[in-house]
């Protein structure tokens, strides 16, 4: 089931509820109250009919006037003698059967708040209201004029006054009953009823229109992302969810879009690293082959029975150094993937700088002489903070990449302090490189010139390894060159620990 007809369904469900809801009890609620107000109204109506109605009797006359008080009110009467015998009633009705009130009946009358008592039954067709009508015989003025006479002759005619007065009175009372039917007192529910249902129809057709309308608004951009959603997870990245919404859904699409956006660039970023890891294993082919090729060769002449002891030695010596190129490849490439991934690359420590020229002075002032170079190394004293054989790896490699391309002129290992760093340079008076390499010299495998040979100019692997392990003090190198005017590589190094100087630098 699709998200716009779960929508749908619920929006319906929820609003035809509450519609239907509602209204039964708008219903409820209408037919409590007219039935409040019918009951309110028929003790108003009792209370006024029992004060203004005399002595009824069966005459025509009291048959009129109870006629007309029905015919007013739509009352249906009745009148009842003091001892609960029906007296006279209109109109004649079969549905409200002729009986007389029993005793219980007629006491309750009595004792009832102001003579009044309602009787609503729900499994009678009719709400009654009993109430006494309090009027004396018309004999009775002549009693209590006796009464009075009584009076003149004494205390006992007092008494038997009284009490003659208190009988006639008792029985001339009369019972009132006055009832009208519950479908009388509900008749505006009917027209009510049927205006409320064609409301709630018509409400459930709006929002019938409204729910899908909305349900359709609402699911738009749900399946829109979805749809992008799917594409952008087939591979899909260059896909734009073009939703110009401000809700949660234009966040949502926004989010998507950078998603896509981040996964486009690291699929180009993929792309370069797959092409650069073919390259770079590709080179390590190369760059192993010839190696090997000659390790094989040399090898293969070491088999013959006849072969001088010189040419031996040279093919052992070439089988050694091929071997030893071969060992230092490696080396070279586990150096740059622990200076990637090995969080303990380094060792770092405040040093004396001199000591690490010290011992480069001596490896290469033996390597150098007879050649028409001046090689000169700075060896005062200056600490610096920094892994000293790491930095001393960086300086080798520095020194026989100059060493390579200078034939004659200098090669010069210094040091000087600079804005409260020290500043290390190797310059040499070589051929120099061309401005157009700069950007590639720190590349794996790189060389900028193609047709030297790789047996005289190393795997090109050295450079990498300076900027791994500048990059790993967290900071840079760089060159000046230019073709024939030689070449100069810097890069700078604290005194201390970067916590330190700045600790330093806050209290100055």
């Amino acid at each position: 089931m699709k998200i716009r007809t779960k929508l749908s369904i619920t929006f319906i469900l929820l609003l035809v509820f509450g519609v239907t809801a509602i209204s039964s009890y708008s219903i409820l609620f209408i037919r409590g109250y007219l039935l409040e107000q019918a009951v309110y109204n028929l003790e108003q109506d009792a209370r006024w009919m029992s004060l203004s109605l005399e002595r009824v009797g069966q005459t025509f006359e009291d048959q009129l006037r109870l006629a007309r008080i029905s015919s007013i009110t739509g009352y249906h009467i009745s009148v009842y003698q003091h001892d609960g015998t029906l007296l006279t009633e209109y109109p004649k009705r079969a549905d409200i059967p002729t009986r007389n009130l029993d005793d219980s009946l007629v006491a309750a009358i009595t004792l009832s708040p102001e003579n009044l008592l309602v009787i609503n039954n729900r499994d009678d067709d009719f709400v009654h209201v009993y109430t006494s009508i309090d009027n004396t015989l018309p004999s009775g003025s002549g009693m209590t004029e006796n009464s009075r006479t009584g009076d003149d002759y004494g205390d006992d005619g007092d008494d038997n006054s009284d009490g003659i007065s208190n009988q006639s009175q008792q029985s001339t009372l009369q019972t009132l009953r006055i009832s009208t039917l519950r479908e009388t007192i509900y008749e505006p529910v009917k027209t009510i009823r049927w205006i409320i249902y064609t409301g709630m129809f018509i409400s459930i057709g709006l929002i019938l229109i409204v729910s899908f309308t909305f349900a359709g608004y609402m699911a738009r951009p749900i399946m829109q992302l979805t749809g992008s959603s799917k594409r952008i997870a087939s591979g899909d990245v260059d896909h734009n969810i073009d939703i110009n919404r401000t809700d949660e859904f234009g966040v949502l699409a926004e989010s998507i879009n950078q998603m896509a956006s981040t996964l486009r660039a690291d699929n180009e970023q993929l792309v370069k690293i797959y092409e650069r890891q073919q390259e770079f294993i590709a080179d390590i082919a190369h760059e192993i082959r010839n190696p090997l090729h000659t390790i094989l060769g040399s090898i293969e002449m070491l088999e013959l029975n006849n072969l001088p002891e010189e040419k031996r030695k040279n093919y052992l010596e070439n089988t050694k150094n091929q071997a030893e190129r071969i060992s230092s490849l490696f080396k070279d490439l586990i150096l740059l993937q622990r200076s990637v991934s090995d969080d303990h690359f380094l060792t770092p420590r405040v040093f004396d700088l001199s000591s690490v020229t010290t011992r480069i002075e001596n490896v290469y002032k033996e390597k150098l002489a007879g050649r028409n170079l001046e090689f000169s190394v700075d060896k005062q004293f200056c600490k610096v903070y920094g892994d000293p054989a790491r930095i001393e790896q960086v300086l080798d490699n520095l020194i026989s990449n100059a060493e390579k391309y200078t034939s004659e002129g200098y090669i010069r290992l210094g040091y000087a302090e600079l804005n409260g760093k020290v500043r290390i340079t190797v310059e040499d008076s070589g051929i120099g490189i061309p401005p157009e390499h700069h950007i590639y010299l720190f590349n794996r495998f790189y060389r900028t010139d193609k047709a030297r040979s790789r047996d005289s100019g190393g795997a090109g692997l050295g450079l990498a390894v300076v900027k791994s392990i500048i990059d790993a003090h967290q900071t840079s190198i760089h060159v000046d060159s230019k073709p024939g005017k030689g070449t100069k590589f810097y890069f700078d190094l604290g005194k201390r620990p970067a916590a330190e100087q700045n600790e330093k630098g806050n209290e100055i």
